[in-house]
């Protein structure tokens, strides 16, 4: 699927995670547009899975004992500070924050996001394969060309493509379209 020429676009529309988001064009497959709707849930594992997870052995050997959560304050408290992180992780709104997703887009508003999603992938080139080439760069890796160099000079911005400041002077235009001091 990483290298598939077709147009790969996903849409959460309920609960994502595991081997199954990644199956589905996740982020691992670098689809060209991710998108979930509002009630969409993302992540690795879902709250009750992670508590199982990191605490399994734990709660096992409680029910071992007789003993249930209610026993243990600690860890009751550690297992409801996971599920209500994971609770909040795995929201469409959180997702969108981290930029997990391209947009959180309204379900009624689906096929034009869909539509526009692809349109735009006919201008792509194809599957990304290998590392990120920048076009003319030197055989340096990206940002290490400084190595072993002294800084660059600051320079007075010409340089940069910045206009020349000449004197304090400063003008702007009214409404009109007429310059004024």
């Amino acid at each position: 699927m990483a290298t598939a020429t077709v147009p790969k676009v996903t849409l959460t529309v309920g609960h994502a995670s595991g081997a199954g988001y990644y199956a589905m064009a996740g982020q691992g497959f670098d689809p060209d547009f991710m998108f979930t709707w509002p009630c969409g849930r993302m992540g690795v594992m879902e709250g009750a899975s992670a508590v199982q997870a990191l605490f399994g052995g734990q709660l096992a050997a409680l029910q071992a004992d007789g003993r249930t959560l209610e026993d243990d304050p600690e860890l009751k408290a550690r297992v409801e500070k996971t599920l209500a992180d994971y609770e909040q992780n795995l929201s469409a709104a959180s997702a969108g924050a981290r930029g997990y997703v391209d947009a959180v887009i309204p379900p009624r508003e689906t096929r034009a996001w869909l539509s526009f999603a692809l349109r735009t992938c006919l201008n792509n080139p194809g599957p990304h394969l290998g590392n990120f080439q920048l076009a003319g760069a030197a055989a340096q890796p990206f940002g290490m060309d400084h190595l072993g160099k002294a800084p660059p000079a600051p320079d007075d911005g010409q340089a940069a493509g910045k206009p020349a400041r000449s004197g304090s002077r400063k003008t702007s235009r009214k409404p009109g379209g007429k310059a004024r001091s």
